[in-house]
């Protein structure tokens, strides 16, 4: 008979080698180490849930459950990933959905869902969110869009001059592959978390949070030459 029960750290070992280990040549243990991490610690957080048939894991399912300020509003999200089902459960797999649909104050959200999980979610009730991406080409030549403006890399010098919610931000993705840039004056600031992304070996820059998006317009000819650099 199988149960769902939540992902304890201690199970990390079991689920790594089970399901994790030969899914992305990308990233290794400790990436998915730190994807399984809660962020805070607390009590009530929830790093995902597991399929058992007895003693053993027979399907996982990660959430990582965080939190934004949303025109001054705190509201709380659960992203799902990473959700593998042994072949022969396959059919007991929604079982692990359960409590996740149970997260009436949270905002479920799926942003790499594969087509079957899209299929499965839209029957659950999901809804599409604007899907669209905007490419920007590398820009090359020396740029004047940074006059009279400092752009560093460095991670303690831009986490100084963040405000509370961007710091919140920052420190929410620091044990992630992603990096940050931050192009400033004495009177505003962008903020930029990003990743560098490698897939059919082309290399690209997946930008996944931007603070201030009027400033990012004007001057993405310096951030772009910054980035591919």
């Amino acid at each position: 008979m199988v149960s769902v029960a939540k992902i304890e750290k201690a199970m990390f070992p079991q689920v790594y080698d089970s399901f994790l280990k030969e899914d992305d040549p990308y990233s290794n243990e400790q990436d998915w180490r730190n994807l399984f991490n809660c962020l805070n610690g607390g009590a009530d957080e929830q790093i995902g849930y597991a399929l058992f048939d007895g003693s053993e894991i027979v399907g996982i399912l990660g959430t990582r459950v965080s939190e934004r300020t949303i025109s001054g509003k705190i509201h709380k999200f659960c992203n799902l990933h990473s959700w593998f089902v042994k072949e022969k459960y396959r059919g007991k797999g929604l079982f692990l959905m359960r409590p996740v649909l149970k997260l009436r104050d949270h905002t479920v959200v799926d942003f790499t869902p594969t087509q079957k999980v899209e299929e499965i979610l839209k029957r659950l009730g999901f809804q599409y969110l604007n899907s669209t991406l905007t490419i920007l080409l590398p820009f090359l030549l020396k740029s004047t869009d940074a006059s009279n403006f400092t752009i560093t890399g460095d991670g303690q010098t831009i986490r100084d001059k963040l405000s509370r919610i961007d710091s919140k931000i920052f420190d929410d993705h620091r044990m992630f592959k992603c990096q940050y840039l931050l192009l400033s004056n004495e009177n505003e600031y962008c903020y930029i978390v990003y990743s560098t992304v490698i897939r059919h070996w082309l290399p690209y820059c997946y930008i996944h949070y931007i603070s201030n998006k009027k400033m990012f317009a004007t001057r993405n000819k310096a951030i772009r030459s910054i980035l591919a650099c």
